[in-house]
């Protein structure tokens, strides 16, 4: 668990005010009702007046925090504030669901699954490994893709996450895709949590964020293989070349979009992405979260 340097938090702070600034440039990148109020919250949670990182919240960010937002609240499915007892009895569906997934997940990739430490999550411990649903969720993902796709797990590819969240899916995906390079796009307040989270998992490995490409009228595959992730806010998107993804993914969070916004995507999606799209999204309505 090595310690993060202050020059990486002051980069953070500086590409934040920076991607909220481009965002509010850019009127077509509107938010949901939804995500406005997340946005909210993360930017309360996370950042002071003075919009300056809230390190202790980072630190915390996957077992005290409270918020709508899925990826941080399914983070306390248990908690060191439940009795005992309700712990255990979740512990004990979390298991139960490790031994069901293990009919749709390949196994050397379910037997890997372990949360990382980073943001002190709390978790159960089965066989060596640190179970929860996020976890559990994302090797059932990363078993999809490697089953129907043709990546080469040696080459260089380059995947795109958009609406990664904290970057756990692609945290995973490093560890069976080591080679290739992974760009998640994110809300600016989102794209913090996610610098932090990997910067935490792969100390040593190259992390780019909206500094290393916010002069960048047009970023091309050979400007992202210089680095193992790259992070940037939103409209940044538009800046990709054509064709220039493997694979593009997109997990549960079209469908809290607005319909322009997802039109957006969907005709970005088809313009960048070269080999594959992965998508997984409700298919029902839920009035309060997604349209």
């Amino acid at each position: 668990d090595e310690k993060i340097s202050d020059d990486f938090y002051k980069r953070l702070e500086i590409d934040y005010q920076n991607s909220v600034k481009v965002l509010n440039e850019n009127k077509f990148f509107k938010k949901s009702p939804w995500w406005i109020k997340c946005s909210d919250e993360f930017k309360k949670i996370f950042l002071n007046e003075n919009l300056k990182l809230n390190i202790e919240a980072l630190n915390n960010f996957r077992n005290s925090v409270k918020t709508k937002a899925a990826i941080l609240a399914d983070q306390n499915f248990l908690s060191s504030n439940n009795s005992s007892f309700i712990n255990k009895l979740k512990s004990l569906s979390i298991i139960n669901l490790y031994h069901k997934l293990s009919e749709h997940v390949d196994l050397d990739i379910l037997r890997m699954c372990s949360e990382s430490r980073a943001g002190n999550s709390f978790c159960v411990s089965y066989r060596n490994q640190r179970l929860s649903h996020r976890v559990l969720r994302y090797a059932y993902y990363v078993s999809q893709i490697k089953k129907n796709t043709s990546l080469d797990l040696k080459a260089q590819n380059l995947f795109l996450d958009i609406g990664g969240g904290y970057a756990g899916l692609s945290r995973y995906l490093k560890n069976i895709y080591n080679h290739s390079t992974f760009v998640t796009v994110e809300l600016p307040e989102v794209c913090v949590l996610a610098a932090y989270f990997l910067k935490k998992c792969f100390p040593n490995k190259k992390i780019a964020t909206f500094s290393d490409f916010k002069d960048h009228k047009k970023i091309n595959s050979e400007d992202l293989r210089e680095f193992d992730f790259v992070i940037l806010p939103q409209p940044m998107i538009e800046k990709f070349d054509n064709e220039i993804f493997d694979i593009c993914i997109n997990t549960t969070s079209l469908g809290e979009m607005t319909n322009e916004m997802q039109q957006f995507y969907i005709n970005e999606i088809e313009r960048i992405s070269k080999k594959f799209f992965y998508s997984v999204n409700r298919p029902k309505e839920r009035i309060e979260k997604f349209n």
